[in-house]
This record gives C-alpha cells, sequence and structure tokens, in this order.
C-alpha cells in the first residue's frame, strides 16, 4: 500500500477553507465534476448521534468513469464506525496514475506513481482556518482510478471492492491510523479496515 498522511499540505481543499489558495487553484482549474453530498450519521453502524453530519465532496476528473456514491458511502460509513464524535467533512479527488506521481513526488520526494495520497489536517495545529460554523475539515485523499483497475485485476476482486478499500484506507489514515508505525499498529488498521469492508459488504473474498 502506498499511501502516505502528510500534516499540513492540502494540495487541493477548496479555496474557501484555507488562508493560501495558490496550488489549489491551479488544480482546481482542472477538475470537471465535483460530487458534495451531506450525510446523517448512522446509528446503526455506532454514530451514536443521530443528527451527526458528514460532508465528503468527491471530486472526479475527466475521462473517469468512478462510483461516487460508493466513495461517499465508504468514507461516511469508517467516520460512523470509529464514532467520530463531530461532524466532519473530507476531500476525495479521483485522478490518474500520472497525477498521483506527481504529487508523490511534490509531496514525499518519491519519484513513482502509488494508489493513495493523504493529506491529514492537524486541526488546532493547522494554518488553515475553518470558521466557528463549519464542520472540521479531516484532509484530503487522492486515489489513483488506474491502480483501481489494475489492483482488483492483480487481487482477483471487483474494481468496487478496490476503490471502497482505498477510500475506506484514506480516511482510516486521516483519522491517525498508521500501518506503518509499527506491526501492532499495521494489524489494528487491517482489522478495522475489514470491519467496514463487512459493513459496506464488500469482504475479502
Amino acid at each position: 500500500m502506498g499511501l502516505l498522511v502528510i500534516r499540513n499540505r492540502h494540495p487541493f481543499k477548496h479555496c474557501g477553507r484555507c488562508m493560501f489558495v495558490a496550488v489549489l487553484a491551479v488544480l482546481l482549474m482542472s477538475y470537471r465534476y465535483r460530487y458534495r453530498k451531506t450525510v446523517p450519521g448512522s446509528q446503526g453502524v455506532g454514530s451514536g448521534r443521530a443528527n451527526m453530519q458528514y460532508i465528503i465532496e468527491v471530486q472526479v476528473d475527466e475521462g473517469i468513469s468512478a462510483d461516487t456514491a460508493l466513495i461517499e458511502r465508504a468514507a461516511t460509513t469508517v467516520l460512523a464506525a470509529e464514532q467520530v464524535p463531530h461532524g466532519c467533512e473530507i476531500g476525495i479527488r479521483v485522478t490518474t496514475d500520472a497525477e498521483l506521481h506527481r504529487l508523490n513526488r511534490d509531496f514525499r520526494g518519491v519519484d513513482a506513481p502509488t494508489d493513495v495520497l493523504s493529506f491529514a489536517d492537524d486541526g488546532g495545529a493547522s494554518p488553515f482556518v475553518t470558521a466557528p460554523d463549519q464542520p472540521r475539515y479531516l484532509g484530503d485523499i487522492a486515489i489513483s482510478y488506474e491502480r483501481v483497475l489494475a489492483q482488483a485485476v492483480e487481487y482477483g476482486h471487483s474494481p468496487a471492492r478496490e476503490l471502497a478499500y482505498l477510500t475506506v484506507h484514506g480516511v482510516l489514515h486521516l483519522l491517525g491510523y498508521d500501518h506503518e508505525r509499527s506491526p501492532a499498529e499495521a494489524a489494528r488498521m487491517r482489522e478495522r479496515e475489514e470491519v467496514v469492508m463487512a459493513i459496506l459488504g464488500l469482504p475479502r473474498a
């Protein structure tokens, strides 16, 4: 899994939410599709608050046909299963291998493509400003759709499962999970991934 959690870096956060938007403005010019949905938390998967709302913004690059409803459902299922105590917002971009390569190089210093990258907000330590009446912005996730298709073939499951899995993996990183921290943490993260994938009806074959 090639996911990197980058703290206090937001290469495609929408411009109303941060003080400095130069990088964002350039990236937003290339976006063709914007999908934004506010979703009530579900007590059935452990949110514990019926009035909790999650905002999942999915942006799909031109020429890509990704299941935005599945992405939104996967992200909100993680948030509910992890009992996130307050409403929050996440941005998810589905893009190309070349764009993940560029992001990986520019933000990680690794000149190679990867399947998913996560850019986490550090809450009060973040340089980005959130209005008092706005939900907390947890961060952004970028997914290579070419890797979704290729890895689905490699692992012998559907593209839907791979897309949902990468979304789940990315959101867990935004919530502080890190499989690179230790073997125990990797096992803990994998367990949570499989719990959420089972809730989604996409368990490991």
